[in-house]
């Protein structure tokens, strides 16, 4: 079960996007501008049902597309800036559009106590990541009426991003999985965590990650063994769609991580 270890207040005002250059992007990896190579570390993995690693708390997809809005949570004085990148697939807008469910990244800027919201409307949320670490949390969210349970992402104290595992792809892409390493930590030798990599082919229909999947791989890593490295061989995924790694560990509250590599080229 994830922990909300913040108190998360919020609220949506009208507002405008603002773009200028920000630091690499902390998900390409050496594939930069082409594929995906991120770290995603999980320190409360249950042992009730599978769920998606994820280094941040509280995360819930999107339901209804539409802007994503991001703020500061704490105390931020009215000089605190950041600047906030945002990865995820726009909104479907009818198959004339060109854009439509096209992968996306945007750039905005939150000041003080304001919230700002994205120009775009978006299907899913994919990743967020800051130019530089903060000394106030910074809340992702995209539902104004549900705030405690439409949190996208929570980008705490000192890091510039909070990974979950999952990939989403356009319906513009050709996607390619090449590897996936995962590995178990605990005192215990024995106790394991039983991770699946799950496919979502159908980025129209609503990501819940509990339905509407295909397994393609399925691992059970102990911590005796350390880290265990899937090798896909460029496996294909279908365009619009989405991977996720799940898991269940043992005994409740363990620790896992997951590093996920491949390729997102256009077409």
């Amino acid at each position: 079960m994830k922990r909300l270890t913040a108190l998360i207040v919020v609220s949506l005002l009208a507002s405008g996007a603002w773009a200028r250059s920000i630091g690499t992007n902390p998900f390409a990896g050496s594939n930069t501008g082409k594929g995906f190579d991120f770290t995603t570390l999980d320190v409360d993995i249950g042992n009730a049902a599978f769920e998606l690693v994820t280094q941040d708390t509280g995360f819930t997809q999107i339901v209804t597309p539409g802007r994503i809005g991001v703020t500061f949570s704490g105390s931020p004085s009215s000089s605190d800036t950041a600047e906030v990148k945002i990865t995820g697939v726009r909104a479907y807008a009818g198959a004339q559009f060109s854009d439509s469910l096209r992968h996306w990244t945007e750039q905005i800027r939150v000041a003080g106590l304001d919230t700002v919201r994205t120009d775009s409307s978006y299907q899913y949320f994919e990743h967020a990541w800051l130019d530089t670490a903060m000394a106030n949390p910074i809340v992702v969210f995209s539902d104004l009426t549900t705030i405690r349970n439409s949190i996208l992402d929570t980008i705490a104290i000192g890091l510039i991003s909070q990974p979950r595992a999952h990939v989403i792809f356009g319906a513009h892409e050709r996607p390619q999985l090449d590897r996936i390493t995962f590995t178990t930590f605990s005192t215990t030798g024995t106790q394991g965590i039983r991770f699946e990599v799950r496919v979502y082919p159908n980025i129209r229909a609503a990501i819940d990650y509990t339905t509407k999947y295909y397994v393609i791989d399925y691992l059970y890593v102990r911590a005796e063994v350390g880290e265990t490295v899937a090798d896909y061989s460029n496996m294909i995924i279908p365009a619009g769609s989405a991977i996720a790694v799940m898991a269940r560990a043992d005994a409740d509250n363990m620790t896992g991580k997951v590093r996920m590599v491949g390729r997102r080229q256009g077409r």
